[in-house]
């Protein structure tokens, strides 16, 4: 095998390790939660000598990398900071200077990877330095999008029959959204904090879909607004959001596993049945006792 391919292959094989390291330790959304209380309880404390260092280079670094990726780069790195929810409190300028620091540690491996081993593979290193962070963000915006989607009808639900017994719309959000944290009430909290700031029900809604692309989110905000407009009981209108979201969400469900049988028939085509067949016809070569070397000293008969 040639070294471009080995590296490529230990390449592969170190990042599916890390990933299955994360997934390994990964004990779910209480254990997520508690380990989020734990950090909250440990931030209170003084930071050390060397997370304080790496903070002073990043806030050092953020200017100059701000400067080179521009309003217009600077402007979509919010919206997918938004999207994610500002994981560990990040913002536009420590995202950039994080951005910064992994680029020049990436440019530093990916010389060392370039000099000692390949230099395709240092340039893949050094791509991977420069995209780490978007990537990060990437995926957990993805991940909490999804969690919002899981959530949003049964939010709406427990919201319809708080409405119901006699709460209004901003009090049943509020305390619907303290009752259930998650991803999707801290969002519901933002926007209640944008109404107490002065801004109306509209806009506070209409920024709500912007900082998410959430399917079902941007139609329950649709449909919560025309409602207002036509003056529809908001009870029988979140019931009717939440069911339809439900609707979907199973529609979605069947075409998912409708797309996943073509796969998995790939996969038992290619992989399976050669195997199958192998593992047969091996068996009864075994069973009927042949003497496969008579075949080779046929070949050496003049």
């Amino acid at each position: 095998m040639s070294p471009l391919l080995t590296a490529i292959a230990a390449l592969v094989c170190y990042v599916l390790a890390v990933r299955g390291v994360a997934l390994a330790r990964d004990q779910g959304p209480t254990a997520r939660r508690l380990q989020e209380w734990r950090d909250e309880q440990a931030s209170d404390h003084q930071p050390s000598v060397v997370q304080r260092a790496i903070d002073a280079a990043i806030d050092r670094l953020a200017t100059s990398m701000m400067e080179l990726l521009g309003p217009r780069r600077l402007d979509r790195a919010q919206r997918r900071l938004a999207r994610a929810g500002y994981p560990d409190g990040m913002t536009v300028r420590t995202y950039a200077g994080r951005k910064a620091l992994w680029a020049l540690l990436g440019a530093a491996a990916g010389l060392v990877v370039a000099v000692s081993l390949n230099i395709v593979v240092g340039a893949l290193v050094v791509l991977g330095g420069w995209f780490l962070i978007d990537i990060g963000i990437a995926q957990e915006g993805k991940r909490r999008q999804a969690e919002i989607t899981r959530n949003l009808p049964d939010f709406l639900d427990i919201m319809a029959v708080t409405i119901s017994a006699g709460s209004s719309f901003r009090n049943a959000m509020q305390r619907v959204a303290e009752a259930l944290p998650s991803a999707l009430s801290e969002e519901i909290m933002t926007t209640l904090r944008r109404m107490e700031l002065g801004a109306s029900r509209r806009d506070a809604f209409e920024e709500l879909r912007e900082r998410n692309d959430a399917e079902t989110l941007d139609s329950f905000v649709t449909a919560l607004l025309q409602a207002e407009e036509l003056g529809a009981p908001l009870s029988d209108t979140l019931a009717g959001i939440a069911r339809d979201m439900r609707v979907e969400r199973g529609q979605r469900a069947r075409k998912q596993a409708s797309r996943a049988a073509p796969k998995v028939s790939l996969i038992v085509t290619v992989v399976m049945v050669p195997g199958v067949i192998i593992l047969v016809f091996g068996a009864m070569l075994f069973g009927a006792d042949l003497d496969l070397g008579m075949f080779s000293r046929a070949s050496r008969v003049p």
